[in-house]
């Protein structure tokens, strides 16, 4: 399934498109996987927030342009599941069309007793704010901030379908400059997923 989304709004580019950002600063590693004639850099277990689960792994391909962006959310329940189970077929067919390619880890559900009151909120809340930390730093990743799609499987692909149907997640007067930034998505893609959220 495939959903094309848009607010009209400038088709979710940066909420200050101009803005001189900070450096991030990443650290490329040797990839998980073979890149078979692919030149792209690979920097693993970035910091997108404060939780303890909120890294997410980086493959950007190697561009004189700004490159779009594919993000996958892992399955699991909310409750299990890594950012390592994205297909590697999926990472080199993107990343040979020119597509950096990220995959999130999120914060889990509590599934013991004494169950918290927050619930399936918390990782798709920080789902969105991988999404608006990367569209924050646009400028150091050479991602196209317009051209953001994602996709995932079972919980990651509810994630997507939230995403994608959710009011713009953006506060303009947030303290933090990465909430400042828009969560909408150009499309996504859901696998194997329930659309009840």
């Amino acid at each position: 399934t495939l959903i094309a989304c848009s607010d009209g709004n400038n088709g979710g580019s940066s909420s200050v498109a101009e803005e001189i950002r900070p450096q991030l600063d990443l650290v490329s590693t040797e990839p998980p996987i073979e890149l078979p004639g692919i030149s792209a850099s690979y920097s693993a277990d970035v910091r997108y927030g404060d939780g303890e689960r909120n890294v997410l792994d980086i493959y950007l391909p190697e561009s004189d342009q700004p490159t779009p962006l594919v993000i996958f959310f892992h399955g699991g329940g909310y409750y299990q599941g890594d950012k390592s189970s994205i297909s590697a077929v999926d990472i080199r067919a993107f990343l040979g069309a020119g597509i950096a390619v990220a995959t999130i880890n999120y914060s889990f559900i509590d599934v013991n007793q004494p169950y918290d009151d927050v619930g399936v909120i918390k990782p798709l809340e920080d789902s969105a704010r991988a999404l608006q930390f990367l569209r924050y730093h646009y400028q150091s990743l050479n991602l196209d901030p317009e051209q953001v799609a994602s996709y995932g499987i079972s919980a990651g692909a509810s994630t997507s379908l939230w995403l994608g149907t959710h009011d713009d997640l953006a506060d303009p007067d947030n303290a933090d400059p990465v909430l400042r930034e828009s969560s909408r998505l150009k499309a996504v893609a859901a696998l194997h997923t329930q659309g009840t959220l």
